[in-house]
């Protein structure tokens, strides 16, 4: 879109004076319009260690330089440790006769807790087989009893006793030879009220119908008597049975205690184990030993990461502790920046972003960004900033490793929100809203020793900080544009011209 400055003189008829603007001219031409959030950021390393010690002793050598690439576990420093490796000698030396005392305890409890733990393991513990011997022998007694419960109770419901049923057999054959003794007795009682027989022959019946029914009430009474035995034998079988029951119960409560206990006693025995253990692991000559040999471990500086050394902030004879090396990954490099509560909606990852650096001049750079915090920005400690610049962190990662971009430089940084290819735009200012409510822009052409100008209504799209897309029937390549409407607009006002439906000027009535 070219751009130039012209004094302008609208002619609204050829009898018209023509009305002096002092304005520019845009002519246009298609482009690409980009809409983005322009903001500012940091070079920095995608990924950094810093490398510190905690431990003051001097440095003895110093194996990098800045600019240096180190692998994973490559030596980078290594410290004095005289002093250090001679109070380890000294306390390993007092350590032996401790050991000695806390070793035999622990072998003591070691050797108890494997025999206890060796029987549970086999069921061998003398309590526990006890207790569960007596279950065994509980459950047998208590099967028996409900055998002979059971053997009893079908006897008593279903009349089967064998004593019951012999009874029974007697009682029966007692009363037939009763009945038949009674019928003899009571026929002779009628031949001897008659003489047909006499005395002695009535008597003698008589005395056979008295013996059988003696012999019937004997039987009865057997027959009483067995069912009574029976019964007593039910109430027996079932007391034995309930006994049986309970001593099973109280074998098998007998069995779990005897279990529990022995558990609690293994864990006992463990408790003491291990606390021999840390008796012996913990011994303060050893604690020590151990706190030095790791710090004689500490004291060869290795690399925590590949990668370049950045920084070299160890000095070989001075104390070591703090801050020794800075190590970063200078092949894969990202840029940080914040941008502001109002354009957060806008930002999302994936987003192209195009990386400019006053280092590398008009040079852009592609970039996309890989990371939205998801809280504002806090403070030093740890609050949200309560006032109205609320910023939210992003991460911009750069396409390719192959830029002059390095680690530290400040740049500038455009969000790609939204791109059009081949289109028109004008200027912000180009655009004006008429008394119909209508955007409309200034379209110049040239005439005879001055510039005449339409109306253009136009449709509106997307926009950046500087220039809108515009569209419309009266858009096309080769237009030229007033960049200031208002200046036309305020012209046409004073001297009482307006456009018509067309977009011509015509004179106001008034």
């Amino acid at each position: 879109m070219a751009v130039f400055a012209v004094l302008i003189y609208l002619l609204v008829s050829a009898l018209d004076r023509p009305i002096p603007i002092q304005a520019t001219l845009s002519v246009l031409h298609p482009t690409e319009l980009t809409d983005s959030i322009a903001v500012k950021g940091t070079v920095e390393s995608e990924s950094k260690k810093n490398v510190y010690t905690s431990l003051a002793y001097p440095v003895q050598e110093i194996d990098v330089q800045t600019g240096d690439h180190v692998d994973t576990g490559q030596v980078m420093c290594v410290l004095d440790t005289a002093d250090l490796e001679l109070s380890i000698q000294q306390l390993e030396a007092q350590l032996n006769a401790s050991q000695k005392t806390s070793e035999n305890v622990y072998e003591n409890n070691l050797r108890i807790y494997n025999q206890a733990d060796a029987d549970m393991s086999s069921g061998s513990n003398p309590q526990v087989v006890a207790a569960q011997n007596a279950v065994n022998a509980a459950r047998i007694s208590q099967q028996e009893a409900q055998r002979v419960y059971d053997e009893t109770k079908s006897n008593f419901d279903n009349d089967t006793d064998p004593t019951v049923v012999a009874a029974e057999s007697a009682l029966a054959s007692t009363k037939l030879d009763l009945d038949a003794k009674e019928k003899t007795y009571s026929n002779n009682q009628i031949l001897h009220d008659n003489g047909v027989i006499s005395q002695s022959d009535f008597n003698q019946s008589a005395d056979l119908y008295t013996d059988a029914q003696n012999k019937y009430d004997a039987a009865q009474k057997s027959l009483d008597n067995a069912k009574t035995a029976l019964s007593q034998a039910l109430d027996q079988a079932k007391n034995t049975l309930d006994a049986a029951k309970a001593n099973f119960k109280a074998a098998s409560d007998s069995y779990a205690a005897a279990a529990e206990t022995a558990n609690q006693q293994l864990d006992a025995y463990k408790s003491s184990l291990d606390s021999s253990q840390i008796a012996l692991n913990q011994d303060a000559a050893l604690i020590n030993i151990q706190k030095l040999q790791k710090q004689l471990a500490d004291s060869t500086i290795k690399a925590p990461m590949s990668g370049t050394v950045t920084a070299v902030y160890a000095e070989e004879g001075s104390v070591s502790a703090g801050l020794l090396f800075v190590i970063e990954d200078t092949d894969h490099l990202q840029i940080t920046s914040t941008v502001r509560e109002y354009d957060y909606p806008n930002v999302k990852v994936g987003m192209d972003v195009i990386i400019q650096s006053d280092s590398t001049g008009d040079n852009e750079y592609k970039g996309v960004v890989s990371r939205i915090d998801p809280a504002a920005v806090k403070n030093a400690l740890g609050d949200t900033s309560s006032t109205g610049n609320v910023e939210f962190g992003i991460t911009v990662t750069i396409a390719s490793a192959e830029t002059p971009l390095r680690i530290g430089m400040n740049t500038n940084l455009s969000l790609v929100v939204e791109k059009k290819s081949d289109i028109f735009a004008v200027r912000y200012d180009a655009v004006i809203m008429n008394d119909q409510g209508q955007n409309v822009l200034f379209a110049a052409q040239n005439a005879a020793g001055y510039i005449s100008i339409r109306q253009v209504p136009v449709t509106v799209g997307i926009s950046n900080d500087l220039y809108l897309e515009v569209s419309g029937d009266g858009i096309k390549d080769g237009l030229q544009v007033v960049n200031d409407a208002s200046v036309v607009a305020d012209a046409l006002k004073k001297s009482n011209k307006t456009f018509d439906e067309a977009g011509q000027l015509k004179f106001s009535l008034t």
